[in-house]
């Protein structure tokens, strides 16, 4: 069936959008969500709401207000977001208008509901950047975690274990460089590590750096130097493919090409993505969105995607197989339009599908699906 392409904006109540969305799939309520601040041409107060679009199993996508009812401050930042398995728990991170340096959230166990997590943490230092989420679950606990970089250029972690929230400032506990932007984290839960990736302040600002952790501690390593990649101009994503035992993080090159930095047994490496498959260049100032898409109903073979803003202002797709890395023009699908912001997307192995959304020139928050 391919690519199918949805205006979720022109669905009743015409909700518009900005920036760029986050999005995730809650896969024990079988539901699919985006979340984008709302966009209005004469209001500035909608203009800082973060309105999340929702999909129920066998339903379209509904807008809901998050900061309805809530009392939350208003967003200066696009949002961030994760789903904390072993609650069945939502958060959405993102920075407050006039609250500098607090981290918000947003989060749902049933109903929608405001924390402020740097006031949860004693001794929590302001936050410099826009903060990152994930859940570690690798069978012998279950915590949350929020990255973020501190005023002094540090690298900072909330983690919530037992209802309690608990700071580490994680640039002291493994060294490295400080941070110029916001960190990213994610965890890996075969081998029981956590890994938190970022640009450092080396090197003119454009080293990929990487924190981990494994039960002894948390470690340095200074991925860019390990690999001879190439300058970073954007922050770097980074996930896991389960299938096949690897991590990827990729990135944006100061030559607008995108590069992976990815791991497997034997350390890491690096790999042009833009030489290989011969894909336009990524759009100044725009970052990429990665996920895998293990074995699934339909879709037997394990594939890799990795999603940017062209400097076409197409929403363009890496994709891997085991013939190796290929290209994809999402505005290829009729009716899609052009992009005003960067992409974010997941794959749904219950159902075999792939989903991407993001911000058109227009401001209309699009829905893109694939189905096999």
């Amino acid at each position: 069936m391919g690519w199918t392409v949805t205006d979720l904006s022109t669905r009743p109540g015409q909700v518009l959008g900005r920036g760029n969305p986050v999005s995730y799939l809650f896969a024990s309520q079988g539901t699919q969500h985006c979340v984008v601040l709302e966009f209005s041409a004469t209001s500035q107060a909608i203009n800082h709401a973060l309105i999340e679009w929702v999909s129920h199993p066998g339903e379209p996508y509904d807008a809901i207000g998050l900061m309805i009812g809530v009392d939350a401050p208003l967003a200066v930042s696009n949002p961030a977001a994760y789903v904390f398995r072993h609650e069945g728990t939502e958060h959405v991170l993102y920075s407050a208008l006039n609250d500098f340096g607090h981290i918000q959230e947003l989060y749902w166990d049933g109903d929608w509901h405001h924390n402020e997590l740097i006031g949860a943490s004693a001794g929590a230092p302001p936050a410099a950047s826009r903060a990152h989420g994930y859940d570690f679950e690798p069978g012998f606990e279950s915590t949350q975690h929020v990255v973020y970089r501190g005023l002094e250029g540090h690298v900072h972690e909330l983690a919530r274990s037992h209802s309690s929230w608990n700071h580490f400032d994680l640039s002291a506990d493994a060294g490295g460089p400080s941070a110029v932007a916001e960190p990213f984290g994610y965890a890996f839960e075969q081998q029981g590590t956590q890994h938190v990736v970022y640009r450092g302040a080396d090197n003119t600002a454009t080293s990929i750096h990487e924190l981990w952790w494994d039960r002894s501690g948390w470690h340095h390593e200074p991925l860019t130097q390990q690999t001879g990649a190439p300058p970073a101009a954007s922050e770097p994503f980074g996930y896991v493919f389960g299938s096949q035992g690897t991590q990827h993080v990729d990135y944006v090159g100061t030559n607008g090409h995108i590069y992976e930095l990815w791991w497997n047994p034997t350390g890491w490496h690096v790999e042009d993505l833009t030489a290989h498959t011969g894909a336009p260049l990524a759009h100044f100032g725009a970052g990429v969105w990665g996920y895998p898409f293990d074995p699934a109903l339909g879709v037997p073979d394990p594939t890799q995607h990795v999603l940017y803003r062209g400097v076409d202002s197409h929403i363009h797709e890496l994709w891997w197989d085991s013939t190796g890395w290929h290209h994809n023009d999402l505005h290829g699908v009729p009716g899609t339009p052009l992009a005003s912001g960067d992409p974010t997307g997941f794959a749904r192995t219950d159902k075999g599908t792939q989903h991407v959304f993001f911000v058109s020139d227009t401001n209309h928050v699009i829905a893109l699906q694939w189905r096999p």
